[in-house]
């Protein structure tokens, strides 16, 4: 109660102050109004406004806060000292409440001792009235049997006279007794008949009601059955109503998200897109005029929007590094946004011209990089035929990707190792390769602590390659055959070691199936090759290899050699197999113009088409030369140089490089020869000397920089040009 007046009487109290400073606020205004018109008037009665005026009107205004602050302080000292006093009043309370308790527990003590001192004394008077009447009564006893003993004789006289009276009074109130049970005999049953007759009426009568209450229940019973039958129609009816118009809504609603769906897919559908073909002003060495084919969603992406450029010096600071078993297949293509950045709600399809990859064991990818960042490996859309809408496309050989946001994408076109890539979670996957079913793999379960990529490539060494190798390397001689070298490549390192195995195809000749040894042979990232742990399965054809846990990248290949050769000759020839199964054996060319011989056209070119590029030649005019050079293995992207000796030089330049790609026609160049000082030797028939050529130091990892040169005679006439 207190706590409540103490808030009333605060609220009171801050009424009472919210009152005074309306009064103080509308005071100092009044006396702002006052001085602003007095200053007003000065004004108009043409007199000067001072600086005193100036700050009395600035003194009314800084009053106004002022007085305000001063109210809100005396409100929060005024709060401060009722709630101070409040628990001060509340203090005192609880001190005289815990004084009032501590009395009545001393009473209430007092009272239980008053009580068992009443009970005690209340006890002993009982004890003592007991005694008391227990005495009285043994006097009395006394007394009667002294009375007794005196009229002890005349009783006995009486005895008979008494006796004779008892019988006859007995007899009289037998009498009387037996009328009286008669009496109430008859009256019992005068009240039986009577009660069992309200008992009868009573029980017809309640029969009656509950017969009465059995059929307006039932009365009730049959209205609510039909009243819950009425119900639960309409409610049916509403319900399937109800249901029948949600089914329409839900229909129509399905309806129309099916066509808009379709209407989306139709409009993000590329087939449905027109295609802007990009062209170059220049042509190069490896392109025409044609740079790429672009498609967009329409009214996303004008033509005037995109700038598209293509370069042939891919190798510079503006193309990536190609690492070994990588092929160059395409330009550099550049294409870029005149705008801010483009982030497209649906991705844009560049379509990048490559050339045809005719090695079946080689599969096109996209090498990408999005506003100068780092180049990104990224396979090509599979587009249907259907979505091919451009003649220009279906007549190119064209790997198409989708880039949504970008201000600058440059892209390149790239033929590498086919590979498969597989998810292996915490349960372990034993997957048959479907690029060589000769192969299978197997991760046991808890390699991997969550779901990963497997990656693996399989790249053949073909039996005329083979050959080649056993003849040109110097730790080849001694090998008989080997497998395909497959490369696995893990996102994390694995936990348990995995196995590979390999399936060896029964050899048609059976006399020649034991004639060598075969080893297994490993290696992983930055390690040496090694000889694996391997087992033989069934009837010596099925191998089972193991490769060792924490590692995330293996290099695998079986090796038949001779017996009796040490492994180490082995080991040492797995680098150049594995050199030599990303490599191409090639010949040097050098044809010099039947018209004009200081014009020579020297190639590299892959020995299966030598004889063809030959033909060529000579139809195009360039007959006179020497022979071919030697065949050499060389990897796609390796440097040749090129230079003459003896009387012979190039001009302008007196060494050239060229740049060797297999499936593109970069590695040849058109150059002038000229007499070396041929003012000096003009009695001479003819200028000789030679076409040197020699492959450069290449520091790509697994890039065997064997010393490969050569030099091919050529000959000048003495007819200076």
């Amino acid at each position: 109660v207190v706590g409540t007046n103490s808030k009333l009487l605060s609220k009171d109290i801050e009424l009472i102050l919210r009152l005074q400073n309306l009064e103080i606020k509308k005071q100092r205004l009044e006396e702002f109004i006052v001085k602003t018109q007095q200053i007003t008037e000065k004004v108009k009665q043409g007199a000067s406004v001072t600086n005193m005026d100036i700050d009395q009107m600035r003194g009314c205004l800084g009053s106004w806060p002022d007085d305000k602050k001063q109210s809100y302080q005396d409100e929060q000292h005024r709060l401060e000292y009722e709630r101070s006093k409040g628990e001060e009043e509340h203090m005192k309370l609880n001190e005289e409440e815990e004084i009032k308790r501590e009395e009545k527990e001393i009473q209430r003590k007092e009272n239980t001792k008053n009580e068992e001192v009443e009970r005690r004394k209340q006890e002993v008077e009982k004890l003592l009235k007991r005694e008391k009447e227990e005495r009285m009564k043994l006097q009395e006893e006394e007394r009667r049997c002294n009375k007794e003993d005196i009229k002890k004789e005349g009783r006995m006289e009486m005895d008979i006279y008494i006796v004779k009276g008892r019988n006859r009074w007995d007899e009289e109130e037998r009498k009387m007794e037996e009328k009286e049970r008669l009496v109430r005999e008859k009256e019992v049953r005068k009240i039986k008949e009577v009660e069992d007759r309200r008992r009868k009426e009573e029980h017809d009568w309640i029969n009656k009601c509950k017969e009465e209450r059995f059929k307006r229940e039932e009365k009730k019973r049959k209205f609510k059955e039909e009243e819950d039958k009425r119900m639960k129609e309409d409610e049916d009816r509403i319900n399937k109503e109800t249901e029948r118009k949600k089914r329409e809504d839900k229909e129509r609603k399905k309806r129309e998200m099916q066509k808009k769906e379709e209407e989306e897919r139709r409009m993000n559908d590329p087939a449905n897109w027109t295609p802007h073909t990009k062209s170059d002003e220049e042509s190069g060495k490896l392109h025409s005029d044609i740079c790429c084919n672009v498609l967009a969603l329409p009214k996303s992406l004008q033509e005037e929007d995109l700038e598209c450029m293509a370069s042939d010096e891919w190798l510079d600071k503006e193309g990536p590094t190609l690492v070994i078993g990588e092929q160059l297949a395409s330009f550099l293509t550049e294409v870029k946004v005149k705008e801010d950045d483009k982030d497209l709600k649906v991705p844009m399809r560049i379509y990048v011209p490559h050339c045809s990859v005719s090695d079946s064991s080689d599969e096109v990818i996209i090498k990408a990089s999005i506003d100068g960042g780092e180049w990104t490996n990224m396979h090509p859309v599979t587009v249907p035929s259907r979505q091919t809408t451009s003649q220009m496309i279906r007549d190119l050989n064209c790997a198409a990707i989708d880039v949504a946001k970008f201000h600058t994408v440059k892209v390149l076109a790239v033929a590498k190792t086919r590979s498969e890539e597989l998810v292996v979670d915490k349960n372990g996957i034993r997957k048959t390769s479907t690029l060589d079913k000769n192969i299978k793999l197997f991760v046991p379960r808890d390699t991997f602590r969550k779901p990963q990529k497997i990656k693996l490539e399989i790249r053949p060494i073909r039996d005329n390659s083979l050959t080649f190798a056993t003849q040109y390397y110097d730790h080849c001689h001694n090998v008989l055959s080997t497998s395909s070298v497959m490369a696995i490549t893990c996102e994390a390192p694995t936990e348990k070691s995995i196995e590979l195995d390999l399936t060896r195809n029964a050899p048609k000749d059976k006399t020649k199936r034991d004639k060598g040894k075969y080893l297994h042979i490993y290696k992983c990232k930055g390690d040496n090759w090694k000889i694996a742990d391997s087992k033989v399965k069934g009837k010596n054809m099925d191998v089972s290899i193991n490769l060792p846990s924490r590692k995330n990248v293996y290099m695998v290949m079986e090796i038949e050699g001779r017996v009796g050769i040490p492994n180490e000759e082995f080991i040492k020839a797995a680098d150049e197999l594995y050199f030599h199964s990303n490599a191409l054996i090639v010949r040097v060319v050098a044809k010099q113009r039947e018209d004009n011989p200081h014009i020579i056209m020297i190639q590299c070119i892959r020995r299966e088409h030598v004889s063809s590029r030959l033909s060529e030649l000579e139809s195009n005019g360039y007959s006179l030369g020497p022979d071919t050079s030697k065949e050499f293995p060389l990897i796609d992207g390796q440097v040749i140089s090129l230079r003459c000796s003896g009387n012979i030089t190039m001009k302008p330049e007196s060494e050239v490089k060229i740049i060797f790609h297999a499936y593109m026609d970069t590695a040849k160049i058109e150059v002038l020869l000229e007499a070396v000082e041929g003012y000096k030797h003009k009695d001479v028939q003819c200028y000789d000397g030679y076409l040197q050529f020699e492959i450069l130091q290449d520091n790509r990892e697994g890039v065997l920089n064997i010393k490969t040169s050569g030099s091919l005679p050529i000959t000048l006439p003495t007819v200076h040009i």
